[in-house]
């Protein structure tokens, strides 16, 4: 099973299924800003 888990920027990010990890790794920067 491949876990939905991202290191970015030194702090790791849990998803709860593929396709949001995916739309995640596609433009992190819209899912960070505060």
């Amino acid at each position: 099973m491949q876990q939905n888990i991202i290191l970015v920027r030194g702090k790791t990010y849990y998803f709860c299924c593929e396709a949001c990890k995916t739309a995640f790794e596609a433009n992190p920067e819209r899912y960070l800003r505060g």
